[in-house]
């Protein structure tokens, strides 16, 4: 089970950042994949992979309690996420 508690940010506008790494990717594609998945969940805002660092910045309205939801839409992808 991933510990998002250091990870996940409420913001003053309502909104929830959480940064993650994303472990098995291995080009640009992995992240286009990625991003384009995350995009069309419902009340995503902000959906970016860095390849350099291997993380993902996910960006959400609507609460902390999207974030298993939204982290399982990677994990059907098949990349792990710490």
């Amino acid at each position: 089970v991933l510990d998002l508690s250091t990870s996940l940010t409420a913001e003053a506008d309502g909104a929830c950042t959480l940064r993650l790494r994303v472990d098995g990717l291995t080009c640009g594609a992995c992240g286009w994949l990625i991003e384009s998945a995350l995009k069309r969940q419902p009340g995503v805002d902000l959906a970016r992979v860095n390849l350099t660092t291997r993380r993902l910045t996910l960006r959400w309205q609507g609460g902390e309690g999207a974030a298993p939801a939204l982290l399982a839409t990677v994990t059907r992808l098949g990349y792990r996420l710490a």
